[in-house]
């Protein structure tokens, strides 16, 4: 499960439409808010599951978990970013562009 959540969350969440959709409806700080705030919460979550591990097995399986939410909640974010950035290029080049000589 913890392997298959960043895969999910890749072509469900992240897909370039919802993307853009984020970009256009959301504001930039409250998406660095949260973001911080979840990769602190599956930080914190994933070092007390690990001490957990080094007596209960079952930890691991809760490591493991925490550090798929990290992967995904960074990923996200990357990708949050890079949309960003391709909206604005594609805004500055329709804004360089010449004018239609008609």
């Amino acid at each position: 499960m913890a392997v298959a959540f960043p895969i999910v969350m890749r072509f469900k969440l992240a897909s370039p439409q919802l993307l853009r959709e984020q970009v256009m409806l959301s504001t930039s700080r409250g998406v660095v808010i949260w973001t911080v705030l979840v990769a602190l919460g599956a930080g914190l979550f994933g070092l007390t599951s690990v001490f957990v591990a080094l007596e209960f097995p079952v930890g691991w399986g809760i490591a493991a978990m925490a550090i798929s939410v990290l992967v995904c909640t960074l990923w996200y974010a990357i990708l949050y970013r890079r949309t960003i950035r391709e909206m604005e290029r594609e805004l500055m080049s329709r804004d360089a562009a010449p004018p239609d000589p008609d």
